[in-house]
């Protein structure tokens, strides 16, 4: 069961990241009239910041990963 409820919150959260992306995508369109292929470039700058101050401030993502897993697998 808890297997089905992960999986449940990674596609609502994954679709969540899906629409905004998308509806920034038309919005931007739509009002200038210019394509702008740069979201994803954006996306990726702000993951790679994000990660890097994680990372910065000590954040091991192992042990984390490993606490998450042993939550969810009991």
């Amino acid at each position: 069961m808890d297997y089905w409820l992960l999986n449940l919150a990674n596609g609502i959260s994954y679709g969540a990241l899906l629409f905004v992306l998308s509806t920034s995508f038309s919005l931007i369109a739509g009002i200038t009239g210019v394509t702008n292929l740069a979201h994803g470039a954006i996306y990726m700058l702000g993951a790679y910041i994000g990660w890097s101050v994680v990372v910065a401030n000590g954040f091991n993502f192992l042990i984390w990963y490993n606490k998450i897993i042993n939550l969810t697998t009991n």
